[in-house]
């Protein structure tokens, strides 16, 4: 008999017998029914009423809430799958949990946490939902392999929140300096780094408060084009902490929703999205510059210290309003769409004159283009007029001096002739010009 018949039945028993034990599931509840359910979550007050899911468990099924009474670290080693809910209550919860972790999860149901400083989910790369809450600046998360989140809800001073891997959220995602989320916070406030190297797509992008930098470099989809109700949509920015913020979004090709933009924000570009149907909506406190490669799209709001509006390619809008406290320059394009859109002088702004005050001729102020690496810059109709003006006169000039030239010889030949005393050129004509003949080839 082959011996390999008798001895891999007993290799499989010997390895799927530890495996089918390490895979276990494990309920919050006895009947195993509270998954999402709420109100039969399993309420924990220490670290001791976890040891029960330490035993060999790797799913968890139902939920957790951590009791206003729990103290010290909240740990769930062995832990793969969370399909529920570990929560904290959203105003009666404690202060004194030092630490929550979860070493070994990959995928979470939700996680709600409110001032717990040290929050390790290092493997987790998937979560329905993530909302942290702190007060401290010194409070740091670590979320390194998020990638496909539902909601991401982060607020407070954090010291640091590792985001580095998260690319899509499908519904929300909230970044704020101050728990509750205000716009506008007093001068001093602790700021934020908000620094989303991997994310592409969300659905709502909220971002509010005092930051010291800002950057989301590969974000191409912002919004869902058909938007349902209660569900947001779009992209809101709100920030403060710095009269320097730069907001390149550089690679955003789809938008939908709206677009609102305030706050100390120094430089704007929205590009490459050529075409969308969000209002967008920016006011600046700041000295400030926008660019964006726009074509078509909605309506558009522009107020504050706008120091210049570049839309090199735009050619049709709903509306357009902007209104600054400077006198920024009137583009070639803009002046096409001001003119197309205006019904009457007043629908024009300032600074970019009225059609009928435009006297024929005048032609754009003429203004560096920041992005000449990236953009070519083009001549407009009224700059080629003007080249085209200068070469004819520059020609006319030229056939005027050589009229002039050949004139004045004539009447020196004409002296020469008549042996004029006075004219000095006598006696120094050159000799008439003789063409030399071809010297020819000769074979040898």
């Amino acid at each position: 008999m082959n011996p390999l018949r008798i001895l891999l039945p007993i290799i499989l028993v010997a390895v799927g017998l530890p495996l089918g034990i390490l895979a276990q599931e494990c309920h919050t509840t006895e009947s195993g029914s509270s998954q999402n359910s709420g109100n039969n979550a399993l309420t924990v007050n220490s670290q001791d009423d976890l040891k029960s899911f330490s035993d060999g468990c790797t799913t968890l099924v139902g939920d957790i809430l951590i009791s206003s009474t729990y103290r010290g670290r909240f740990v769930l080693d062995g832990v793969a799958n969370v399909t529920g809910q570990i929560s904290m209550g959203s105003s009666n919860y404690s202060k004194r949990v030092t630490s929550f972790r979860l070493p070994d999860a990959k995928s979470i149901g939700s996680v709600v946490l409110h001032a717990v400083p040290d929050v390790q989910l290092p493997k987790v790369q998937r979560a329905d939902r993530v909302t942290l809450t702190t007060s401290s600046s010194k409070s740091t998360a670590d979320l390194g392999n998020l990638v496909n989140a539902g909601s991401v809800h982060i607020q407070g001073p954090w010291k640091s929140v590792d985001l580095r891997s998260l690319a899509n959220v499908t519904s929300s995602l909230y970044l704020c300096s101050k728990a509750g989320c205000q716009i506008r916070l007093p001068d001093g406030s602790p700021t934020i780094d908000v620094d989303l190297p991997a994310l592409e797509s969300a659905r709502y992008i909220s971002v509010n408060g005092s930051l010291s930098n800002f950057s989301i470099p590969q974000l191409h989809t912002v919004g869902v084009e058909n938007q349902t109700t209660g569900h947001k949509s779009g992209l809101g920015l709100h920030l403060y902490g710095s009269d320097s913020l730069k907001v390149n979004l550089t690679t955003l090709h789809t938008l939908y929703g709206h677009l609102n933009v305030s706050g100390e924000v120094s430089w704007l570009n929205i590009s490459p999205v050529a075409n969308t149907n969000a209002p967008i909506y920016i006011e600046t406190g700041a000295d400030s510059e926008i660019y964006s490669t726009l074509q078509e799209g909605s309506t558009i709001d522009v107020h504050g210290n706008v120091k210049l509006v570049d839309l090199p390619y735009i050619k049709n809008v709903d509306r357009i309003n902007i209104t600054s406290n400077y006198n920024p320059p009137c583009t070639p394009a803009l002046h096409d769409l001001f003119d197309s859109k205006a019904k009457s002088k007043s629908d024009i702004p300032s600074f970019c004159g009225g059609p009928s005050t435009r006297k024929p001729g005048t032609t754009v102020p003429n203004w560096p283009d920041p992005y000449s690496s990236k953009h070519k810059s083009r001549l407009s109709g009224g700059a080629i007029a003007g080249i085209v003006v200068g070469c004819v006169c520059g020609v006319a000039l030229l056939a005027g001096a050589v009229f002039w030239w050949l004139k004045k010889k004539n009447k020196i030949g004409a002296g020469a002739k008549a042996g004029d005393p006075t004219d000095s050129s006598v006696g120094d004509a050159t000799p008439p010009y003789r063409e030399e003949q071809p010297i020819p080839l000769v074979k040898r």
